[in-house]
């Protein structure tokens, strides 16, 4: 799933959504340059950190969101991380339209931030897509 600056139109993200013992989670595994679009890292040269949360851990090797349990129809009581911020909010998420919407929500207020499948065109080249199954939770400690 990508993340997209809609005004520029560029991908601003890509993120690997995976299942542990039946619960969502989801990490970075590709970063772009949020004002031009240029490639930043990937999970295998990753460099950008998340500044706010103790011991400075690298942007792509902690969960922006976790344990997100399905009920059928949407996945909730999950949490995720604003990492510019390092705010932890409540979060639940769904596919609608073959898009991914991810809300953050504090109590009855919320923001979603919408999701869009990948194609070759958001991957740089060489990159190998990790196995997502291989993927274990490394949730942020505030």
């Amino acid at each position: 799933w990508k993340s997209v600056d809609t005004r520029r139109n560029f991908t601003t993200s890509v993120i690997g959504i995976y299942e542990y013992n039946g619960q969502m989670y989801g990490r970075t595994i590709v970063g772009y340059d949020e004002r031009s679009g240029i490639l930043v890292d990937t999970i295998y040269n990753p460099s950008h950190r998340v500044e706010k949360l103790p011991g400075r851990p690298l942007l792509h090797t902690v969960d922006l969101l976790w344990e997100l349990k399905h009920d059928g129809v949407r996945w909730r009581g999950g949490k995720i991380l604003d990492p510019r911020y390092g705010n932890i909010f409540n979060c639940e998420a769904w596919i609608e339209s073959g898009t991914l919407i991810i809300r953050g929500k504090v109590g009855p207020f919320g923001m979603n931030k919408v999701f869009y499948k990948i194609d070759y065109r958001d991957i740089p080249t060489g990159f190998i897509l990790p196995d997502l199954t291989d993927f274990t939770p490394n949730v942020p400690v505030k």
